[in-house]
């Protein structure tokens, strides 16, 4: 009996914590568009790790309605198209980076 009831506890328990993580993922991602839309407005480097990729550079473009940003790359000014739902972490690079691949 106990670990029939363990098991409807359990499944009880996955069935909750799975609309958790729903809202989970749309904090990251309004959390995550925030990060890049500051980073956009200050023209500020960053650093963003996508899928099992990372790439440095400046924001060209964010368009929310297309899922997607568009970032110059540094030090090769290659743009890359990432969409935002596979962006995992965005950090700000210090100036001192930023300024040694201007050069």
């Amino acid at each position: 009996m106990s670990t029939l009831w363990n098991a409807i506890k359990q499944q009880m328990t996955d069935f909750l914590e799975a609309g958790d993580a729903k809202d989970k993922t749309h904090k990251q991602l309004a959390d995550i568009q925030s990060q890049l839309q500051r980073a956009q407005n200050q023209k500020q480097t960053v650093l963003i790790i996508y899928g099992k990729k990372h790439v440095t550079g400046t924001i060209l473009k964010m368009n929310p309605d297309q899922n997607q940003l568009i970032i110059n790359s540094l030090p090769h000014k290659v743009s890359t198209i990432i969409p935002l739902q596979e962006i995992r972490r965005v950090s700000p690079v210090p100036r001192e980076i930023h300024n040694s691949h201007q050069h």
